[in-house]
């Protein structure tokens, strides 16, 4: 059945499919570690204005929740932009899929809610190590 598959000419789609696939999840893994090098670049950055937030009494969720919600805003804006690029190429993926709209709304909701919680997940160790910022130390930092 393969061979019959391979000289029928699904050989072609079937690779361009595969090489799709591979160049995507390269994708998503520098996705991910950009937004961890990002996250974890404004946390640093931010290492004395965290260590005065907690010398005045902010607690641990709340460096957390405020570098989760920086990493977020980021992620929304990357969605935005994403969306509208994705929307302006699709006719060039039209010609590589069968069955399914490049403008089909599941898809483009399922790629939003993965990169969203790939991307949090990627802003989680940079958001646990400020919370753990002890505030005598960060005040000296410099």
């Amino acid at each position: 059945m393969r061979e019959l598959l391979d000289r029928g000419g699904y050989a072609e789609p079937r690779f361009s499919l595969f090489l799709f696939g591979v160049f995507a999840g390269l994708g998503l893994l520098l996705a991910m570690l950009g937004i961890y090098a990002v996250i974890n670049y404004s946390v640093l950055r931010q290492t004395q204005e965290i260590g005065v937030r907690m010398a005045l009494g902010a607690h641990r969720w709340n460096i957390l929740g405020m570098i989760l919600r920086t990493g977020a805003k980021l992620l929304g804006i990357g969605a935005a932009i994403g969306v509208a690029g994705s929307l302006a190429f699709s006719h060039i993926l039209q010609t590589m899929i069968w069955g399914v709209s490049p403008f089909d709304p599941l898809s483009f909701v399922s790629v939003i809610g993965a990169m969203f919680l790939i991307g949090l997940l990627a802003c989680v160790r940079p958001a646990l190590r400020a919370s753990q910022i002890d505030p005598m130390k960060a005040l000296r930092y410099e």
